[in-house]
């Protein structure tokens, strides 16, 4: 997605919550955290509705491989209903209709994915702590329909061992590597390999999306680029939010992931 794909998709989230002021349940008195969302599920655009306010989408023709925010939320459990672009949301079934629990004073990267059969979102706390001088870090997401798999950098098994759902880190020195996955120690590269660049002062956070068993789903990668140290978005204060009518009994909410990382 191009910078001004990015940026119209982030200003058009920004006025809808301005405008519709964005309805959470439970807002608690804590800071906002901001809030990326990842677009993972191979083929299918969609449209994305938050607190079942059906009025209008806040992410329209949302699509493969985008990237929207972040946006400033306040701590609090959203529901997210996301339809095939241009369905009817007032009658057609959603892809999907989820619970996002939203942290306080966190950065949190929500992907839609089909890591488990069906699409879903999870939702990751980023870590914006600094690196050291000259080094970026990368960091990949397993969302993928696959099993355990093994990263490679420039050739090596820099990686091993990353579970569904999970996601691992590393500190490297600012460049351009090539990253591939394996299912197995040694074994053929499944997904890449895929050039990534990872720049001083900045996470690259790599997801690994799609099926290795449906064929609908191809797999593919998704890249995110997020600053972090003192080049770190700083959370703002949120949009103001309503109280929104009591919801109809819905999914548990996506878990917020914070897995341990490899660094190095």
């Amino acid at each position: 997605m191009n910078r001004s794909t990015l940026t119209r998709l982030a200003a058009a989230a920004t006025l809808v919550l301005a405008t519709l002021g964005l309805a959470a349940v439970g807002t608690s008195s804590a800071g906002p955290s901001n809030v990326t969302v990842v677009h993972g599920i191979p083929g299918v655009t969609v449209d994305v509705y938050v607190n079942d306010d059906l009025s209008a989408p806040l992410l329209p023709s949302f699509a493969p491989g985008d990237v929207a925010g972040p946006l400033s939320l306040d701590p609090a459990s959203y529901n997210i209903k996301v339809f095939v672009a241009g369905d009817d949301p007032t009658t057609d079934t959603p892809v999907i209709d989820q619970d996002v629990a939203v942290p306080a004073d966190q950065n949190v990267s929500v992907v839609a994915n089909v890591g488990t059969g069906a699409p879903a979102l999870q939702a990751f706390v980023n870590d914006t702590s600094p690196t050291a001088a000259g080094n970026g870090r990368v960091v990949v997401r397993h969302t993928a329909e696959a099993p355990t798999v093994d990263i490679q950098v420039d050739g090596s098994d820099a990686l091993p061992g990353l579970a569904p759902a999970a996601e691992l880190s590393a500190e490297l020195p600012a460049g351009s590597y090539s990253t591939g996955v394996q299912v197995a120690p040694d074994g053929p590269v499944v997904l890449g390999p895929t050039a990534v660049p990872v720049t001083a002062g900045a996470a690259t956070i790599v997801y690994a999306v799609g099926s290795a068993s449906n064929e609908a789903f191809p797999l593919g990668v998704v890249v995110q680029t997020l600053q972090v140290g003192e080049q770190a978005p700083a959370t703002t204060t949120a949009p103001p939010t309503t109280a929104a009518p009591a919801p109809a009994p819905a999914p548990a909410p996506a878990p917020v992931m914070a897995q341990p990382r490899m660094t190095g």
